[in-house]
């Protein structure tokens, strides 16, 4: 698949059976793409570059390769799509053509797909014990945070808030969880907010392309993998340490840090 449009489990586990829910948070991934770069929403034009890199062709850098962006993995986690404006975080939304007071309806399939695999994600994550209460049920304070909990928040900037908590499991989540387990509830979706009768849809809402043509280049002092090397396929992208054929071991023994090919300038990547 290309890196852009593969689901945060995919980037994370290079040698993960592909399932139906990894291709439903691709068609997401691809429609938030599109919308992004062609429809009218509150994101200006000279910060789309930024946004599209962050979500879309970020990558982190682990002992087996690289792997997912974070911000991508941040909003299967919140359930939030966002991006930074005069140092205040914005929610991005799509907005009617010449009336951004006026709501897209693709904000609502969006947000409606995007619940869904937040629920999901959080069936796949274990689930802590609340240590905030005895064994006789009397609570004894908030929950202490980690260490690294505490490094997270020191390094925040002072207008960035901290990401909500994920939502506990429930029954309803649990159901949310289970519309991805086959394509019926996503075509039932598309079926019911393509149906003219109960939804009003804009005409000629389609706008230029909002992505910078030469695209969007990073500083040059934050490390990141730039478009070009993201258009291949995963196998390519996300070597392993054993068995590897593109990739050697560190020239230095001593490196505790696995050395990663050089990497090209940036290109477009379309979807398939």
């Amino acid at each position: 698949g290309t890196w852009q449009f593969l689901s945060v489990a995919a980037l994370r586990e290079c040698e993960k059976p592909i399932v139906v829910q990894d291709d439903l948070e691709s068609v997401f991934h691809v429609l938030l793409y599109m919308a992004i770069r062609f429809l009218p929403h509150n994101c200006p034009k000279e910060l789309v570059g930024k946004l599209l890199f962050e979500f879309f062709d970020d990558a982190t850098e682990t002992p087996r390769g690289y792997g997912c962006g974070p911000k991508k993995a941040e909003t299967m986690k919140t359930g939030v799509i966002d991006f930074e404006l005069d140092g205040k975080v914005v929610n991005l939304k799509f907005t009617w053509p010449r009336d951004q007071n006026i709501v897209h309806p693709i904000n609502d399939v969006l947000a409606t797909l995007l619940g869904w695999l937040q629920a999901y994600y959080a069936t796949l994550r274990p689930q802590e014990p609340d240590h905030r209460a005895g064994p006789g049920g009397d609570a004894h304070g908030p929950k202490k945070q980690t260490f690294l909990e505490k490094l997270r928040i020191a390094g925040m900037s002072k207008n960035t808030p901290p990401p909500p908590p994920p939502p506990p499991i429930n029954s309803a989540r649990l159901e949310d969880a289970n519309k991805l387990a086959s394509h019926d509830a996503i075509i039932e979706l598309f079926n019911a907010y393509l149906d003219v009768t109960q939804y009003k849809w804009p005409t000629e809402d389609k706008t230029e392309d909002k992505r910078p043509k030469k695209g969007y280049k990073p500083g040059q002092d934050v490390e990141r993998l730039p478009t070009n090397y993201m258009t291949g396929s995963s196998k390519d992208l996300k070597h392993t340490l054993e068995g590897g054929p593109d990739l050697g071991p560190p020239s230095d023994p001593k490196k505790a840090k696995l050395e990663l090919p050089e990497r090209p300038n940036p290109s477009d990547a379309e979807p398939l």
